[in-house]
């Protein structure tokens, strides 16, 4: 088994959605370091789907995304008392 497989593992396990290196890097599980480059100093992060404009396919990000509202009521992890 090669490190990147191990890490996809531990995404996968772990309830993450890819890789992020700095503001401008991110890949996704299955498509891991598509570029070749030296991940080592990459975090796990979650996807997200693009709402920038700018034709990106999904984001990568350290935050949690929070869940979207069922048909206008709040998730049950949503709600508080």
């Amino acid at each position: 088994m090669e490190v990147q497989e191990i890490v996809e593992a531990y995404l996968k396990e772990n309830g993450f959605g890819g890789l992020i290196g700095g503001d401008e890097c991110g890949c996704e599980i299955g498509d891991l370091v598509p570029c070749d480059s030296n991940f080592a100093l990459c975090e796990p992060g979650y996807r997200t789907d693009c709402d920038c404009g700018q034709g990106c396919l999904f984001h990568i990000s350290t935050s949690r995304p929070t869940p979207a509202p069922v048909d206008g009521h709040p998730s049950p992890k949503e709600k508080k008392c």
